[in-house]
């Protein structure tokens, strides 16, 4: 029922909204001034990773152990049954809303707003 409602969401936003998008001429999207992020990364309190990376090294470790759970109530916020999911089913959920999103045209550092339900 989600996976439908993403879709639905999505299809909507591209057919009818036609997608508000800002694209930042392919640049790299930057929201922090470049003297901050320096000042930050002396001090070791940034780094290079991003959330994906971190993600992908979770992924390496853990390919088959459970990343996501569902709570209990779920039922009443959607109508589907809890849901557990591996990081490698999580990994191969994001590739599919990955493509979908390109199929429609997005790309990097393309900005979306997307409500959804907290839930797998």
């Amino acid at each position: 029922m989600i996976e439908n409602l993403i879709f639905w969401r999505l299809n909507i936003y591209c057919s009818k909204l036609k997608l508000r998008i800002a694209n930042l001429d392919n640049q790299k999207m930057i929201l922090t001034a470049k003297n901050r992020i320096q000042d930050f990364t002396s001090r070791g309190w940034w780094g290079n990773d991003t959330l994906y990376s971190l993600f992908e090294d979770a992924l390496a470790e853990c390919k088959d152990q459970e990343g996501l759970v569902d709570p209990e109530n779920r039922f009443n916020i959607t109508g589907d049954l809890p849901k557990r999911l591996t990081f490698h089913q999580i990994h191969e959920t994001v590739e599919k809303y990955a493509s979908i999103f390109y199929e429609y045209g997005l790309r990097r550092d393309d900005i979306v707003i997307v409500q959804l339900p907290n839930v797998v």
